[in-house]
C-alpha cells in the first residue's frame, strides 16, 4: 500500500538534510556538479534536440536535473517536488521553475501538456497500483509522441538489494523484464531499457572498476546461462534508465 500521510510526513520533510545526503557530498556547488555530470550521461543523450521542447520533471529534488537541463539550453523546464525543503533548496540555487505539490495529483490534472515527462528515482517510492495508475497518467499527460524517461534500482545488478531496499521508502522495484512488461502492457510504445552509467570520483575505484567489472558481468552472465536464463533480458548496472514513447 502507498505511504501514509505521516509517514511520508516523516520521511520526506526534511529529505535533503535527512535522506539525500547520507551517502553524497553535503556541499551544493559539488554534488551539483557530481549529478550534472551523471546526467549528461545517461539523461540528456535520450531527449530530443529541439531546446524548446516542454519538459517536466516529477519529483526534482533540489533541482539538479533542473539545473543541468537548463546549461544545456532547454528553455521551457518545470519541476515539482514534494518536499517544502527541497523548495527552498532549489530557489536559493536561483532555479524558480521548481514548485512544491504531489507529484500523483499534479500529474493526474494533466492532459497533452508535455513533450517530455522525467521521473528521477522516483517510481520505485509507489506500491504497484498506485505505479501503475501514475504511468497511465504519466502517458496521459503527454503530447502525441511524447517520451517519458525514468531512472530506478536495479534488482539484477550483483548485490542488487543494496540499491533496491537501501532507502526504507522504497515500494516497487523492477528488473529489465518487469519494466518492460509494465510499459508496454500500460501501452507505452518504443518502450527502452539501458544500463545506468557508473561514474566513480575516485581514481583508484575508476581503475578498480576498469580491470575488474568486465569480469564480474561475465561471472553473472555465466551463473544465469547455466541456470537456464536468457541473459539478452538482463541488464547488470545498479540503475536501469527506462524510455518510453506515448
Amino acid at each position: 500500500m502507498q505511504l501514509s500521510d505521516s509517514t511520508k510526513e516523516l520521511f520526506y520533510k526534511n529529505y535533503y538534510q535527512n535522506q539525500a545526503n547520507r551517502f553524497g557530498s553535503s556541499d551544493v556547488s559539488k554534488k551539483l556538479k557530481e549529478e550534472e555530470k551523471q546526467y549528461r550521461a545517461e539523461i540528456l543523450k535520450l531527449l530530443p534536440s529541439d531546446k524548446n521542447v516542454k519538459i517536466l520533471e516529477l519529483g526534482c529534488g533540489f533541482g539538479s536535473l533542473i539545473h543541468t537541463l537548463k546549461k544545456a539550453g532547454y528553455t521551457n523546464v518545470v519541476g515539482i517536488d514534494w518536499s517544502e525543503e527541497q523548495i527552498q533548496q532549489a530557489h536559493k540555487l536561483g532555479l524558480n521553475e521548481i514548485q512544491q505539490g504531489d507529484v500523483l495529483n499534479f500529474i493526474a490534472e494533466k492532459e497533452n501538456s508535455f513533450d517530455v515527462i522525467i521521473g528521477i528515482d522516483l517510481i520505485e517510492h509507489f506500491d504497484k497500483d498506485t505505479l501503475v495508475g501514475f504511468l497511465v497518467n504519466v502517458k496521459t499527460a503527454l503530447i502525441e509522441n511524447g517520451i517519458a524517461i525514468f531512472r530506478t534500482p536495479n534488482i539484477d545488478a550483483p548485490f542488487g538489494s543494496t540499491y533496491a531496499y537501501g532507502d526504507f521508502t522504497h515500494q516497487t522495484i523492477l528488473n529489465k523484464s518487469s519494466a518492460e512488461q509494465l510499459f508496454n502492457t500500460i501501452g507505452y510504445s518504443e518502450v527502452g531499457i539501458f544500463p545506468s552509467t557508473v561514474i566513480l570520483q575516485s581514481p583508484i575505484k575508476r581503475f578498480f572498476r576498469f580491470l575488474y567489472w568486465w569480469k564480474v558481468v561475465l561471472f553473472c552472465r555465466i551463473i544465469l546461462m547455466i541456470s537456464g536464463k536468457s541473459v539478452r533480458s538482463v541488464v547488470f548496472t545498479p540503475n536501469l534508465i527506462i524510455k518510453a514513447r506515448k
